[in-house]
């Protein structure tokens, strides 16, 4: 927006309830350019356009480890060259809502 990247930030452990597999899970706002997710357990990034989640909320990944993810959003592991495009193709920089 006015030449403007927004960025959304998110940091998830491994959780697994009783007797049922664990997950890492992420919910989406919607109020930004890219998804910037932490999964926090094993120190892995995923840098994912807003263009792909289109109008998804949630999202999972249910590898502890993500290398051996080969889900949706395995293309996605480690892909700093498309937040170093956007940040290339951003005129006005990057813009920082107000958390409070």
């Amino acid at each position: 927006v006015n030449g403007r990247l927004r960025i959304e930030v998110k940091a998830s452990t491994w959780r697994a309830a009783r007797g049922r597999r664990g997950r890492y899970q992420a919910h989406w706002h919607n109020r930004a350019d890219m998804l910037l997710w932490l999964l926090a357990n094993v120190g892995q990034w995923l840098v994912i356009p807003a263009s792909e989640l289109g109008n998804r909320r949630n999202l999972a990944i249910w590898s502890y480890d993500a290398r051996d993810y080969a889900g949706q959003w395995a293309a996605y592991l480690d892909a700093w060259h498309i937040l170093d495009t956007a940040l290339e193709t951003a005129k006005g920089g990057i813009f920082q809502e107000r958390l409070l």
